[in-house]
C-alpha cells in the first residue's frame, strides 16, 4: 500500500542561490519509492521548497532511511534522516497476467475480505475471487482491480490476455516483431518501478536461437501451462513454466547420447562464430495446429558429422512423425567442394544460423558456414511438416562458392503470397531473394 507523499523540506539559509544537481533516496528496494522534486534545480537565497517522496514497499520491513540532495552548499551533499516504521500491507502477488484458463491465489496478512473491481467476490465480467482468495478469470481480455480489505486495505493489479503465443522468430512469417493485439503492456506499466526481471532459469550451454513461447498447453501429469522454449548449443531443448511456477522444466530433450557429442567448434576451423560447441543455433519453429515444434540439431558421431531435423510434440519432447530425419542434399554443379559435377551438402561446414520458417505445410531451413572455412555454400532445403520428407533442395552458388544466409539469426520471411524473402552474404552470388523459390522439387 503506498504511503501518503513524505515532504523533506529543503531550506537555503545562504546568501545566493542553491543548484540542485541530483536527489538520493537511501535503502527501500528498487521500485518502492517514487519522487516529486518541487524545488526544480534553483532555490533562491532564504527560500524553502520540498521533495515529495512516495513509499510504496514491496518487502515487509522495507523504509527509506535518508533523503540526500547534492548541491553547490558548504558541505553538500545535504542529508535529511526519515524514521518511522509502516505496517508492509499489501496483496502479494502486485501485479499479474493470466490467460482465461488460468487461475491466481492472492494472498494478504490477516483477515481479509476479497473484491474485484470494487463488488465483493467479483462478478462475472470482472472475474470472480473465494473469501481464500482464488480469483478466477473471466473469458475477455482487459484490466481488473482485486482488494483485500481487512484493518487496511491494499490492491494488485490481474491483466487478462489472449495472446496464444509466440510461435516463430520475431512473432509472424513477416518478421515484424508485431504483436498488433497486445491487452497487458503498455508504455505507463512498462517502466524502471513495474517491469524486470521476475525469474530466472538455468540452462546448459549458449543459447543463440530466440525462445518461443505457448499459452495453456495441457503438459501431462503436470496440468495446463504457459510454456517458454529454448534450445541450446549443447543440443537441448527446455520447456519451462513461462510464469515462474516451478523451479525445474517441464520437460527437457537432449539430441545427445552415447557416441554423440556437439560439435567441437575447432572441428569447423572457427571458434569466432559459435564458442566451445555446436547443437542447436538457428531458432525452431511451431506448428499451432498440430502442436509440433520443428529444430535441426547438430551433433558429432564418431568421425562423422550430422545434422537432423525434429519434430517434436510441444507437450512432450517426443518424437513425431516418424522423425528425427537426417538432413542431406546434392545438386549439380561444379563449385567448391563439387565430386563429378554433383555438389553434395556439407553436414559440418554449413552453419544452420537462421531461424526456421513453416510455410504452406513446408518447413525451411536455411544455412551459413562457420567463418567461411571452405567448402561451404549457402543452401535452402525444404521438408514437408508432416511426412518429413524433403521437398525441395536449392544452393546459392552450384557453381562458385559461399552466398551464405546468416542474417544475424533471422528467419527467412514470408509475404502474403507466399514469396519467400532472405539475404545472402559474401561468394560468388550476393542476391537478396524475394520470389518463391525456384530449386529442384522433389
Amino acid at each position: 500500500m503506498a504511503s501518503a507523499p513524505i515532504p523533506v523540506t529543503l531550506t537555503n539559509t545562504g546568501g545566493a542561490p542553491l543548484s540542485i544537481t541530483s536527489i538520493t533516496i537511501s535503502s527501500g528496494n528498487p521500485g518502492d519509492f517514487a519522487q516529486t522534486n518541487n524545488c526544480g534545480t534553483t532555490v533562491a537565497a532564504g527560500a524553502s521548497c520540498t521533495i515529495n517522496v512516495t513509499f510504496t514497499p514491496t518487502t515487509t520491513g522495507s523504509r527509506i532511511s535518508s533523503v540526500s540532495v547534492a548541491d553547490n552548499a558548504v558541505a553538500s551533499p545535504q542529508t535529511v534522516s526519515l524514521s518511522g516504521t509502516g505496517s508492509g500491507f499489501q496483496v502479494t502477488p502486485r501485479v499479474v497476467a493470466l490467460t482465461f484458463q488460468q487461475t491466481q491465489l492472492f494472498t494478504a496478512s490477516g483477515s481479509v475480505n476479497w473484491s474485484v473491481d470494487g463488488v465483493t467476490g467479483g462478478t462475472a465480467a470482472s472475474g470472480t475471487i473465494t473469501a481464500g482468495g482464488l480469483y478466477t478469470p473471466p473469458a475477455a481480455v482487459g484490466s481488473h482491480t482485486v482488494t483485500a480489505t481487512g484493518t487496511q486495505t491494499a490492491s494488485a493489479t490481474v491483466f487478462i490476455t489472449n495472446m496464444a503465443g509466440t510461435f516463430t522468430y520475431h512473432n509472424d512469417n513477416l518478421r515484424s516483431g508485431l504483436n498488433a493485439n497486445e491487452t497487458v503492456l503498455t508504455p505507463s506499466n512498462v517502466n524502471q518501478a513495474q517491469f524486470g526481471k521476475l525469474f530466472a532459469y538455468n540452462i546448459d550451454g549458449l543459447a543463440y536461437a530466440s525462445p518461443l513461447y505457448v499459452a495453456n498447453v495441457n503438459i501431462p501429469s503436470q496440468g495446463v501451462h504457459n510454456v517458454v522454449y529454448l534450445a541450446t548449443e549443447h543440443d537441448t531443448i527446455y520447456a519451462f513454466d513461462a510464469d515462474g511456477t516451478s523451479t525445474i522444466p517441464l520437460w527437457q530433450v537432449t539430441f545427445l547420447k552415447t557416441g554423440v557429442t556437439t560439435v567441437p567448434c575447432a572441428d569447423t576451423g572457427e571458434c569466432g562464430d559459435i564458442v566451445t560447441e555446436i547443437g542447436i543455433t538457428g531458432t525452431p519453429t511451431i506448428d499451432q495446429s498440430t502442436n509440433t515444434m520443428y529444430v535441426v540439431a547438430k551433433t558429432k558421431e564418431g568421425t562423422n558429422y550430422v545434422q537432423r531435423l525434429h519434430a517434436l510434440d510441444i507437450a512432450t519432447g517426443a518424437e513425431k512423425f516418424g522423425g528425427p530425419v537426417v538432413i542431406s542434399a546434392s545438386v549439380p554443379g561444379n563449385g567448391n567442394g563439387s565430386v563429378g559435377g554433383s555438389l553434395p551438402f556439407d553436414s559440418l561446414r554449413q552453419n544452420q544460423r537462421p531461424g526456421l520458417l513453416l510455410n504452406n505445410g513446408v518447413v525451411y531451413i536455411g544455412y551459413s558456414s562457420h567463418g567461411d572455412q571452405q567448402p561451404w555454400h549457402g543452401w535452402v532445403l525444404g521438408y514437408n511438416a508432416t511426412t518429413l520428407v524433403q521437398v525441395m533442395k536449392w544452393s546459392v552458388s552450384p557453381n562458385g562458392y559461399g552466398g551464405g544466409i546468416w542474417q544475424s539469426g533471422e528467419s527467412l520471411a514470408t509475404d502474403a503470397s507466399g514469396n519467400i524473402f532472405f539475404a545472402t552474404g559474401n561468394g560468388t552470388s550476393l542476391l537478396i531473394l524475394a520470389a518463391p523459390i525456384m530449386g529442384i522439387l522433389l
